[in-house]
């Protein structure tokens, strides 16, 4: 199924502000940057298992980047309880190879799509609930984009369990070639 994209420069964020991680790299270790904060106490929370919770998602991240197929299947619940948002289309599926195989890198990035770089990672919690943004370089036939994601998930062990994924779509970096 061919997916259309609308091409035009996404002026809110471009790459000069970006923090460019290579998708082989690895996830960073926890660190004191990664500590949950207790907004209402002003304390840290040093929860082992908070931090194992960020971390699965940058995880998450890492390999999407790199299309590594096994290795979101490992960071992924069976069952996943899965709902995402693309423009145009409303997904839903409690299936993680689903997910991995005909989601992520079926259709949100086709075979065809080279994720250049993992421009941005950022991992944070609201409550209880943890929550994941980053951004990809993506070069494909149609040019050059940036494309973003915005998850909200929750983890079992060292699974998510349940995800909310927000995507952006393809988005044209400015040296994109404008198509009418």
């Amino acid at each position: 199924m061919q997916r259309s994209r609308r091409r035009r420069v996404h002026a809110n964020r471009d790459e000069s502000e970006c923090t460019v991680i290579t998708p082989s790299t690895p996830p960073p270790r926890p660190s004191h940057a990664h500590e949950v904060v207790d907004a209402a106490g002003g304390g840290r929370v040093a929860n082992t298992a908070e931090r194992e919770g960020r971390l699965v998602g940058e995880r998450f991240a890492h390999a999407l980047a790199a299309k590594d197929g096994d290795g979101l299947l490992d960071l992924l619940a069976d069952p996943i309880d899965f709902e995402g948002l693309s423009p145009g289309r409303h997904w839903r599926t409690d299936d993680p190879r689903e997910l991995v195989e005909e989601v992520l890198l079926g259709s949100w990035f086709e075979p065809t799509d080279q994720i250049e770089r993992l421009l941005e990672v950022r991992v944070g919690a609201v409550a209880d609930r943890r929550h994941l943004s980053y951004r990809f370089a993506v070069r494909n036939a149609d040019g050059d984009f940036f494309v973003e994601h915005q998850a909200y998930y929750e983890v079992e062990g060292p699974t998510i369990s349940w995800m909310r994924l927000l995507g952006s779509g393809y988005r044209a970096t400015a040296l994109a070639p404008r198509r009418p």
